[in-house]
């Protein structure tokens, strides 16, 4: 009986308390997430990027919200004193969680496969970017232009090659930052004539720097 009624109260607690709520919006600039706001937003950035802000984190930590992206374009997720924690594009869907010092972010769902066709041989990687499809014209060398480590916020970069061209690839790191300690790395553009491939660049901030598989 003890167990039953308690059971009732959680679930009759965990439905009139608004942290356990939903509410959808349209942006029409930056969002700052209340300390008392419902813990699912389904948010529209309405037109063009927007930064949401999370709300401060609580003594003890322990804050749980799920963001889900329902518009077009990027949502950059913020700490309230504006340091970058995530970026969903759209489709996608993080879950942020508070300990007593540090917003922690985990993908609950990746989306739609977001890309980007770029038909230069000079790549420059976009915060928005998650895949660039490159389809040159001619046979020039591809150029790389990583974007930094603040702006990826913790996101994973990934090039394709469509085009059959086999001129020789360089990635460059952005100021101050590194490729493997190398402020620019070789490689060769994985398109058809080499069997296809994506290269995928992750980004490690605790070492200043990307690695590449």
């Amino acid at each position: 009986m003890r167990n039953n009624l308690e059971l009732a109260l959680a679930h009759r607690l965990r439905n009139v308390n608004p942290s356990y709520a939903t509410v959808t919006m349209i942006l029409n600039g930056p969002h700052t997430i209340g300390a008392e706001s419902p813990s699912f937003l389904f948010l529209d950035a309405g037109g063009s990027v927007r930064d949401v802000y999370l709300p401060a984190i609580i003594p003890g930590g322990g804050q749980s919200i799920r963001i889900f992206n329902i518009g077009d374009e990027a949502l950059t997720i913020r700490t309230a004193g504006g340091s970058v924690v995530a970026t969903l594009g759209a489709d996608e869907v993080g879950e942020f969680t508070s300990s007593v010092s540090v917003w922690y972010y985990s993908r609950v769902s990746a989306g739609t496969v977001q890309y980007r066709i770029e038909t230069s041989a000079t790549v420059n990687f976009l915060a928005s970017d998650v895949l660039v499809v490159v389809n040159r014209g001619a046979d020039d060398p591809i150029t790389v232009n990583l974007c930094s480590l603040i702006v990826a916020a913790g996101q994973e970069k990934h090039l394709a090659v469509w085009d059959n061209y086999a001129s020789e690839m360089t990635i460059n790191a952005s100021a101050g930052e590194t490729i493997y300690g190398l402020s620019s790395w070789s490689s060769v553009p994985l398109g058809p004539a080499r069997g296809g491939g994506i290269l995928t660049f992750v980004p490690i901030l605790d070492l200043n720097g990307w690695v590449i598989r």
